[in-house]
């Protein structure tokens, strides 16, 4: 008797790690899943084991991705939406342990993986190997895909009212409806009127599962609706003008994301809802559907550091701060194992940070030294159009300084000029007075 050969489905690692899940309607045992983002390729390794003094006489290796719905109803229903082939071997005789690689790359991923009640949305490699005689052998591997919304989901505060006419009016406000997976829920309930003696108040989280199976009017519609966390706020009776916080941590509670018509066959809603029970049993109901979204790749990323300040937050508010110094000392403390049990991986990107601090330092200061470099030659350039400027100043006041002498000069050849006609004057009056007296002179004789 030949015993089957060993094969087994190894994934590569991705940086987003695993997450450890279930899927009851299969089996209540969890199962660590691989994380792949939307657009991440999926690849890794069969191992082929023949049985010890055997082989495996092989015609294909067939590796398979697949994208499916499952609907468990009376009768299971499979709807898939990715499957790809490929052919990983052909025609081969495997003697000893034989590892035979695959990738499949840009697959359309539509949806992100889930786990229900009567509903499921998976993803899996299966490999097929054919052998030349003998039976076939399949494997599957699970795989977890999930869609991360990077961009900040606005909400405002939401109030509701809880009322009895003339009996009880209470009213509730939680700071936002839209929450990612990791987030805490934070308000505050305060009483108006209060005239019925009150026992108890709870806070819970109801996750309502639409799944319609069917077309026209063979269309059936299952609801299922499941509390899956659930808080006490109050024990019992209160008074008017009574504020009770509010707080609640969605991180240890197994959410999904809010999904409506996925492909036309599912929804996923989820609700706060408040119940006041009085002393008779009588209960005051009231509901908020709330908007859930992932906001990273893994689901468990809420420390109890971050916490333990949401906690410390609200009982400020609260009024309860005489336990200042004790808080401070927890904080510290946090601090200081934070800082011992920190991961390599925050060590390594303060180094990097760090390296590129020093970077940026280097290229300022070789800017500076640029800039420096800049101005001296500015300065030397100005030095040099001031020496140029004084030595045409002196040119000019050369140039002025003769121009002076000449204009001098001229002038005084102007003086001459007129004393020598001043003389010639003189000498032609001299001679026209001689010519005067000779003339008299001639008339006294006659």
């Amino acid at each position: 008797m030949s015993s089957s050969p060993e094969l087994k489905i190894r994934l590569s690692k991705t940086q987003h790690g695993r997450i450890s899940v279930a899927n009851y309607n299969v089996s209540k045992k969890k199962q660590k899943l691989h994380i792949f983002s939307k657009n991440d390729k999926i690849e890794g390794k069969i191992s082929i084991k023949p049985a010890k003094q055997q082989t495996v006489e092989y015609s294909k290796i067939m590796v398979g991705l697949v994208g499916q719905i499952v609907i468990y109803g009376e009768i299971k229903e499979t709807r898939e939406f990715v499957q790809q082939k490929k052919l990983a071997g052909s025609n081969g005789i495997i003697t000893k342990k034989q590892r035979f690689h695959f990738c499949f790359d840009r697959v359309m991923k539509r949806y992100e993986s889930y786990y229900g009640t009567n509903i499921a949305v998976e993803y899996f490699v299966n490999v097929t190997l054919i052998k030349q005689y003998g039976l076939n052998i399949k494997r599957k591997k699970n795989l977890w895909v999930t869609f991360p919304k990077l961009t900040k989901q606005i909400s405002n505060p939401v109030t509701m009212t809880v009322g009895v006419p003339d009996c009880l009016h209470l009213q509730i406000q939680i700071n936002k409806s839209n929450y990612h997976l990791n987030d805490v829920i934070l308000g505050r309930i305060t009483y108006y009127l209060v005239k019925i003696k009150l026992q108890s108040m709870e806070l819970s989280i109801v996750r309502r599962e639409i799944v319609k199976i069917g077309k026209g009017l063979d269309q059936i519609v299952l609801t299922d609706t499941k509390t899956l966390a659930s808080s006490q706020v109050m024990d019992g009776s209160t008074v008017k003008g009574e504020s009770i916080p509010i707080r609640m941590f969605l991180e240890p509670v197994d959410l999904s994301p809010t999904a409506y018509k996925v492909n036309n066959i599912f929804t996923i809603q989820y609700f706060l809802t408040i119940s006041i029970i009085d002393t008779e049993e009588q209960i005051y109901f009231k509901e908020k559907e709330l908007t859930l979204y992932r906001k990273s790749l893994t689901c468990k990323n809420l420390t109890e550091k971050t916490m333990k300040k949401t906690n410390e937050k609200h009982d400020e508010e609260k009024g309860g701060g005489e336990n200042k110094g004790e808080k401070k000392m927890e904080m510290e403390g946090e601090k200081k194992n934070g800082k011992e049990n920190g991961k390599e991986d925050e060590k390594e990107n303060e180094k990097e940070k760090e390296k590129e601090k020093e970077k940026e330092k280097e290229n300022e200061n070789e800017k500076e030294k640029e800039k420096e470099k800049e101005k001296e030659k500015e300065k030397k350039m100005e030095m040099e159009d001031e020496n140029e400027n004084e030595k045409g100043k002196e040119e000019e006041g050369e140039n002025e300084g003769e121009y002076e002498n000449e204009g001098e000069n001229e002038n005084e050849n102007e003086k001459e000029k007129e004393k020598e006609k001043e003389k010639e004057k003189e000498k032609e009056n001299e001679k026209k007075e001689e010519i005067k007296n000779e003339s008299e002179d001639v008339n006294e004789k006659k």
